[in-house]
């Protein structure tokens, strides 16, 4: 079995009260694909900014995720910011761009 997940690919910047972290990889398609890939083959559909790190994409790769679905477009990373308080359950979103996401049309192929 194969899967396909569209989604986000994003940067993160999260505040808790164990640390806080600038920018992180996050966004829910490479969440998915890197949890599925150890169960199945998985390729991700998503879009990324010119100033996504190449490294966050042989992360991917080198865990088996088929990337080519993912596209490169001029314009900034979907980006995310938020805190997490005591209870660690709730997110409290201080800011969000999207970025290249605000104008992604994923192209699904019949393959």
């Amino acid at each position: 079995m194969s899967i396909l997940v569209v989604g986000t690919a994003a940067y993160d910047a999260l505040k808790s009260p164990f640390g806080e972290v600038e920018r992180a990889l996050g966004g829910s398609a490479v969440y998915f694909a890197l949890a599925a890939c150890n169960f199945s083959h998985v390729s991700i559909c998503a879009v990324v900014g010119k100033d996504f790190e190449a490294a966050d994409l042989e992360l991917l790769e080198h865990k088996g995720v088929d990337i080519s679905g993912v596209e490169r477009s001029n314009g900034e990373t979907f980006f995310w910011k938020g805190e997490y308080h005591e209870d660690l359950n709730t997110a409290h979103t201080k800011e969000t761009r999207l970025g290249v996401l605000a104008d992604f049309d994923p192209q699904i192929s019949d393959e």
